[in-house]
């Protein structure tokens, strides 16, 4: 992601790989990341299940 800065200035890089990571471990989705590309396995979520339901509680 990239913030926008100004016409003069260059847009500031945003890199939330460490928490899109951390997401992705918490609520158990199966992934590869390879060259900076992550590759998410099977996920589906249920009409019955909430996000909030499926995290861990420590995360």
């Amino acid at each position: 992601m990239s913030q926008h800065r100004g016409r003069l200035i260059a847009d500031t890089i945003i890199d939330e790989t460490t928490a899109f990571r951390a997401t992705l471990e918490c609520l158990r989705i199966p992934y590869d990341k390879e060259d900076n590309i992550f590759t998410i396995y099977g996920c589906k979520q249920t009409k019955h299940t909430s996000l909030e339901n499926t995290c861990h509680p420590a995360c």
